[in-house]
């Protein structure tokens, strides 16, 4: 029979097996939920993305044939194409050449008639496209919708016999007389671009994408049907669950499929995401059947499954291997259970009394009586003053014969013998330490015994070794003086040691300062784990090289290097009046941190800058501190990894920072701070006649002196990410831009303006604090209207930190803008990482973009990219009209700098927006067509960068052959434009003088290809032939000569 002890394991077994069993079951419920979940989103989002992909691809797609049908529709708009339709065919084809997939391209009269089509000749039959309903329709709605290109679902065009999705514009002539522009554009032509993209998104071929409209018509898809008629599958509406989505999200840009396609024979459900094309009323899709979606969640989570179920089988065998071994375990255990009772019964009252004794010490226990005898000793006594004689053998021995095996440990033997005399003789308790020989401490307590009447009754020791204690403590002593990261002196042990080396008169010393450049960002990239590697190994460094340069430093008493905080370190140089000396130090330095640092396999490098300071008579250690320090920031400021020794310049540097932070300070509590604005002016290239507003302003700090001189920031900008102020200036002009931006909005002013932070205010840990409280001070303050300037430094922009500020004062309805774009050390990353809403181009870029073809490319770019990522583009430093100009032709269209206007007191912004369009007559022309298009920056673009190219000999070979043709000055970029424009410049002197020079550029480039030998010679004809084409080209288009442009010169700067 099971006894009750028994019982209670076993049940305790089961409910431990049940409890266990439970969770693994509840655990593997919850994974497989969540795993099914996250398999949802995943698939989910990947659907989201290909849909997405596939309507920028397609959008992208139909805005090409919409400009070149906008194209046409300006060239009819200037000539009657009635007058000459061999002309006017000709002009078909060329566009059609152009632009790859359309089968034919059609002139259509207001009546219906064909006038011209590139599919018949030019005498071809008379037809009527309103005999054709579908065709009849189209024209119905193009005539319904002039001057926007329109679509028309697939159908067999009777001019092709071929399936095709027409396009379409209504144009008016110059007679206001009607015509139609029809394209028609191949179906399976268009369904190539979807298999292009089907190999790149990652799916099996389950995968369905393509577009379809509102009405069920497809417009594109792949794959194609595998059965069926082909034309029938284009030209009949499809009801599924791709137009029910649709149907049931008209509003909505974005959505998700779910349900049976009508154009899939299996009937099986699918799952997909649609999004609508802006502009056109189409909507992308992709859609996979729901079959491979529960086929990706089972992969996932069968291997798991399995393994939960050989857990859970090994948990029952142990269960029942548990169960039979238990009542063998507890009878053994209950029998020695009754052996230790009968032993400890047996020792009887003497056992308590030393277990009484023995739980109130620690250690070792030594029991005399009032004859000094010993009546007890314990193990441990015995073994920690090695004692051989066994511990009962002890008992009845003097404490005298106990002494005499004790005594050669202690140091100092005879004085121990004499204090323990004493105590005896006095019976009071004592505490001391006692070394012995082998270094070992012990803390000894003598306890004296008493009766109840206070007599003696003998006297107890107990020792405890404290040798760890006391190794812990000197630990701690080395820790308060040394760093525990990289074991080198601290700040306050370098400062003492410093103290008293220079108190000593030493001379020929020099201090040094040493800072990682970027460490932060390192940390931040890596994490800290692998900059407390990177720490200890530059300390490593740095000590080796410092021991090498002067070895008897250290036998001079003086510890040379010390990490006195974060990434800094400190060291003492010992140069013997030899400055020389000095120099081949720091220069062994540098060089030895030039070496890639491995950091478990992975190659880091990193750079330092030093400062140096040489006492030079009886500077002190703060003096000294101060002046390392300053020529540390001088290393820095001048770009980094390079030694600066501290000079009377830095000193006099140093004391005119210190002016202006106190000037400010003195500004602050003044109130002599003020914000003058400069207009910010923004051509509406969307509106008719292309007007221009303006609508937002940057704010820019002035600081007006006790004498009313009024300084512009340019003249202390240096100072202003000091942290004693930083914050306190951002304060203020966050508060101060809110109440000229309510004033604003008072009069009815709709107006944004734009002010600089400094990089310590924004990343700040109270910045977000300082924005809330501002939007809450000022509760009328238009949404958006106040926007933040970053000024763009690459190190700066990398953190984390960054990216989620941004995003902060995006929610916050707070737009962030990056200033100086381009001057940074990762622009392009920049623009793709942080979720800013404008960049400000540089003004460096900006001023000779006439004059330098490097300057117009790359503004150019950026231009383009940032419009490509849907950031808004502001050119800054803007002086001429001219460049105005070729800032708008090139797609920017806000404009900032001299030119608008030049920075006014805030309150003198009113007054200069009634009257701006007086005091600016030339922005009325900005915008309105003329010769500089954007096909024209692109061609005198393209002309400097193939010419960069191919000096350079980057050039590919084929760009190379196209070089060599004879037509190579009609095929380029520049000689299209000229063609196009040829018209219109026929009988002027500039475009003949400028078409000649193309033709001479293009015969010497012909020229150094073919003669290697004299390409030196001929370079700089073909510099010269450039630089002459592109001033005859902005004379030409401008109206005006490139040398001719004027720059604005003030004393004043933003």
């Amino acid at each position: 029979m099971p006894t009750l002890q028994d019982s209670r394991l076993r049940t305790q077994t089961l409910l431990v097996f049940t409890t266990v069993m439970a969770a693994l079951i509840a655990g593997t419920s919850w994974y497989l939920m969540a795993a099914w979940d996250a398999q949802k989103r995943n698939t989910a989002q990947q659907l989201t993305d290909t849909t997405q992909l596939t309507r920028v691809a397609v959008r992208n797609h139909l805005v090409r044939y919409a400009q070149a049908l906008d194209f046409l529709g300006e060239q009819i708009q200037t000539a009657d194409p009635t007058d000459d339709p061999v002309a006017a065919r000709a002009m078909l084809l060329n566009v059609q050449r152009a632009l790859h997939g359309l089968d034919a391209l059609n002139l259509v009269a207001a009546d219906g008639h064909l006038l011209a089509s590139t599919a018949l000749p030019t005498q071809g039959p008379d037809i009527d496209l309103n005999a054709k309903p579908q065709l009849r329709a189209f024209l119905a709605d193009l005539r319904a919708h002039p001057g926007q290109m329109r679509l028309w679902h697939p159908i067999i065009s009777p001019l092709t016999q071929t399936l095709v999705l027409h396009i379409g514009r209504a144009v008016t002539g110059p007679q206001g007389v009607r015509f139609y522009l029809v394209g028609g554009l191949n179906v399976a032509t268009e369904n190539a671009l979807y298999r292009s993209m089907l190999p790149h998104s990652g799916w099996s071929q389950d995968l369905q994408l393509g577009v379809q409209d509102e009405r069920g018509y497809w417009y594109g898809r792949w794959p194609l049907p595998s059965k069926g008629d082909l034309n029938a599958f284009f030209t009949t509406p499809h009801r599924g669950a791709i137009h029910q989505a649709i149907a049931a999200h008209p509003a909505s840009l974005r959505g998700v499929i779910a349900g049976a396609l009508n154009a899939d024979a299996s009937g099986q459900p699918y799952v997909g995401a649609f999004r609508r094309l802006e502009g056109f009323p189409l909507v992308a899709f992709a859609v996979l059947p729901r079959a491979e979606l529960r086929a990706a969640w089972w992969s996932q989570v069968r291997m798991p499954l399995a393994a939960t179920a050989a857990v859970a089988l090994a948990l029952t065998s142990l269960l029942f291997w548990s169960l039979a071994i238990q009542r063998r375990w507890i009878r053994e255990a209950q029998m020695l259970l009754r052996q230790a009772e009968q032993a400890a019964a047996e020792r009887g009252q003497a056992a308590e009394q030393f277990i009484r004794i023995l739980n109130d010490l620690p250690s070792g226990v030594l029991v005399f009586a009032s004859d000094g005898r010993v009546q007890y000793c314990s193990g441990g006594f015995a073994r920690m003053l090695g004692i051989t004689t066994h511990p009962r053998e002890l008992i009845g021995r003097t404490w005298r014969a106990i002494w005499d095996l004790v005594e050669p440990l202690h140091v100092g033997g005879r004085d121990a013998l004499a204090q323990v005399k004493v105590l005896f003789h006095e019976h009071q308790s004592a505490i001391d330490e006692v070394w012995f020989t082998d270094g070992r401490v012990m803390l000894r307590h003598y306890h004296p015994l008493l009766d109840k009447q206070g007599h003696s009754i003998g006297a107890m020791w107990t020792i405890q070794d404290v040798t760890e204690q006391k190794r812990q403590e000197d630990q701690i002593r080395q820790l308060a003086a040394r760093d525990p990261l990289t074991g080198l002196p601290n700040r306050r042990s370098f400062e003492s040691l410093l103290d008293a080396t220079l108190h000593s008169n030493r001379s020929g010393l020099a201090l040094g300062i040493a800072d990682l450049d970027d460490f932060k960002t390192i940390n931040d990239r890596l994490g800290h784990a692998a900059g407390d590697i990177l720490l200890r190994e530059v300390s490593t460094r740095l000590a080796h090289v410092l021991h090498r340069s002067n070895p008897s430093f250290q036998q001079r008493g003086v510890d040379f290097l010390a990490r006195i905080g974060g990434d800094e370190f400190a060291m003492l140089l010992h140069h013997d009046q030899d400055p020389a000396r000095l120099q081949r130090v720091a220069g062994r330095i540098m060089t030895a941190m030039r070496e890639p640092f491995d950091l478990d396999g992975q190659l880091l490098s990193v750079r330092l800058s030093l400062g140096l300071a040489v006492r030079t008579a009886t500077e002190d250690a703060q003096t000294l501190m101060r002046q390392a320090d300053m020529a540390l920031y001088a290393a820095k400021a001048a770009g980094r990894n390079q030694a600066r020794v501290f000079s009377a310049e830095m000193q006099a540097a140093m004391d005119q920072r210190e002016a202006w932070v106190a000037a400010i300070e003195q500004a602050l509590q003044e109130h002599r701070l003020e914000l003058f604005v400069q207009p910010i002016l923004h051509v509406r290239a969307d509106s008719p006649g292309h007007s221009c507003v303006v609508t937002q302003a940057e704010a820019l700090l002035r600081l007006r002196d006790t004498e009313g001189q009024v300084h512009a920031a340019a003249a202390f900008e240096f100072v202003l990410d000091d942290a004693r102020i930083s914050t306190r200036i951002g304060r203020w002009v966050l508060d101060e831009a809110a109440d000229w931006l309510e004033r604003w909005h008072a009069d009815g002013q709709t107006l944004g303006l734009a002010v600089n932070i400094s990089p310590r205010h924004f990343l700040s840990a109270p910045f977000l604090d300082d924005v809330r409280k501002v939007l809450q001070s000022h509760p009328d303050l238009p949404e958006q209207s106040l926007v933040l300037e970053l000024t763009e430094r690459g190190a700066m922009l990398d953190s984390d930190t960054v990216r989620a500020r941004i995003e902060a004062c995006r929610l916050l309805g707070v737009q962030v803008s990056l200033d100086d774009f381009g001057t940074g050390n990762a622009s392009l990353t920049h623009l793709q990482d942080l979720a800013v809403s404008t960049i400000k181009i540089d003004r460096r870029f900006i001023r000779d973009i006439l004059q330098d073809a490097k300057d117009l490319s790359i503004t150019y770019g950026m231009v383009h990219t940032a419009q490509m990522l849907g950031v808004r583009v502001v050119a800054e430093g803007v002086e001429t009209p001219e460049q105005a100009q070729v800032l708008v032709a090139m797609g920017c269209v806000h404009l900032q700098g001299y030119v608008v206007a030049r920075p006014m007191p805030a309150a003198e912004l009113t007054g200069w927006l009634r009257q701006w369009p007086q005091l600016l007559p030339w922005a009325a022309d900005l915008g309105r067509p003329n010769a500089l298009g954007p096909d024209g920056i692109e061609a005198i673009v393209s002309l400097g960068t193939i010419l960069r190219l191919l000096l350079s000999g980057s050039l590919d070979a084929v760009a190379r052959e196209q070089l060599l043709a004879p037509d190579a000055h009609l095929r380029c970029a520049l000689g299209r434009w000229c063609l196009r424009h040829d018209g219109r410049f026929s009988h002027s002197p500039g475009f003949l003088r400028l078409t000649q020079q193309h033709l001479e550029l293009h015969a010497r480039t012909r020229q150094w290809i073919e003669h290697v030998n004299e390409r030196v010679a001929l370079e700089p004809q073909l510099q010269a032939l450039s630089e002459a084409v592109r001033q005859s080209f902005w004379e030409l288009a401008l109206r005006t000569q490139a040398s001719a442009v004027f720059v604005f010169q003030s004393g004043e700067e933003a």
